[in-house]
Order: structure tokens, then sequence, then C-alpha cells
């Protein structure tokens, strides 16, 4: 399956030394891996119509409009509004927290509260009710 992705959780899951997770098999890190494909967005209105009706940014915008270019099953993003612009477009979503949730149930990892805190500590924003219904979801109470 083909999955587009905003650059951001890729980032956030280089941060932490855990990008491989997303091949299932920081951003320097993120340029250096030969299984991302680059692609350039065709239809740049649709990039600029999104960032004006639903204020997203840029990249968030491109990440939308690539899902449909190439026919991607998944939608890799953060963002609370960019998610509810792809929801709004039968988009699949999943973020940086449901990747890790995804690879403690299939024992890619042995936890999801030590990589979740290490991205809280470099900057990763996540309410702390959000935090608790993760850690909840992980069974790790």
């Amino acid at each position: 399956m083909s999955v587009a992705a905003d650059s951001g959780p890729l980032i956030s899951m280089a941060s932490i030394s855990l990008l491989d997770l997303l091949a299932w098999a920081g951003s320097e890190e993120v340029a250096r891996a030969v299984w991302i494909e680059r692609h350039e967005i065709k239809k740049k209105g649709d990039v600029a119509k999104l960032i004006r009706e639903y204020g997203l940014g840029k990249g968030e915008s491109e990440a939308v409009v690539l899902v449909k270019e190439i026919n991607a099953g998944l939608l890799i993003v953060d963002d609370r509004v960019a998610r509810k612009c792809a929801a709004s477009q039968k988009i699949s979503v999943i973020g940086t927290a449901g990747i890790l949730l995804l690879a403690k149930e299939s024992g890619f990892i042995k936890s999801v509260r030590e990589p979740l805190g290490e991205l809280l500590r470099g900057g990763f924003y996540l309410s702390p009710s959000s935090y608790q219904k993760i850690i909840t979801i992980a069974g790790e109470n």
C-alpha cells in the first residue's frame, strides 16, 4: 500500500530513532532514507485551495493532495486541522502516536510511553488528555 506523509511525523519518528518503523521490515535521517519517495505535487491549485479553505500549512496541504494524486491508502499527519480535512475527503489517517501504538501491537517496540516521552521532551505537542488516552490504549497505565 502506498502511503503519503507530511514531513512532521517523519521528522518526529526520526528524532527518536524510530523512523524505520514506518518501513516495517531528525530531518537528515528522513532525507537519507532511500525507501521514502519524494513526489512533486501536480495540482498546485488544490494545495492553494486547502490552504485557503482550511488554513492548513503548505506541507499538510501538499500531503492531503498527494494522497489523491498517487492513490495512496493512508495519510500520515499529526496536525488536527489536516486530519479533519483528510477525514472530510474520506482519506484514512494515522499520526505519530498511532504509529507507535501499531508498532507496539505488532511487537516492534515494547513500550509506547518511552518514545512518546522522548517526543514530548523534544517539543512534540500532545494534550495531557490525549497522552493519557494513548497510554491507556497501550495498556501502560
